[in-house]
């Protein structure tokens, strides 16, 4: 779901390989095997945001040019739409589908790295996107 806004006011990512920002929600144990495909991945936990809201937690994204991970559908497409409408920057959110199995930290990695190498021209603000498991190689 791609999100227009009246404004250009939209962070920069690379659309080679994006910077990553994984939510809370996301387990920190997606991180190593995104990191050793290469990609700049930061945790809320290492970023010392633990707690923080959601919408800033989208904004703080955003400020360092990462698109948000996140399982947190509802709230994040619904931020998405309110940062859209209100101009304000946004450097686009993925988010995991709960059909993944609870610790198979490796699928998800796999479906984050999947969609990047499919959207070589890179990922747009404002945009919502949705990842469901992949097969396995």
């Amino acid at each position: 779901m791609r999100i227009q806004s009246g404004q250009a006011h939209h962070a920069r990512v690379s659309p080679a390989r994006p910077r990553l920002y994984l939510d809370e929600d996301v387990p920190v144990q997606v991180a190593p095997p995104l990191r050793a495909a290469g990609f700049d991945v930061l945790t809320t936990r290492e970023a010392g945001r633990l707690k923080a809201e959601d919408p800033d937690q989208l904004a703080f994204a955003a400020r360092e040019g990462r698109v948000l991970i996140t399982l947190n559908l509802d709230d994040f497409v619904r931020f998405t739409k309110q940062f859209a409408a209100e101009g304000l920057p946004h450097a686009g959110v993925l988010i995991l589908s709960r059909s993944f199995a609870r610790g198979d930290y490796g699928s998800m990695a796999r479906a984050i790295e999947a969609y990047v190498r499919n959207h070589p021209f890179g990922i747009p603000p404002y945009l919502a996107d949705f990842l469901k498991p992949t097969a396995t190689r």
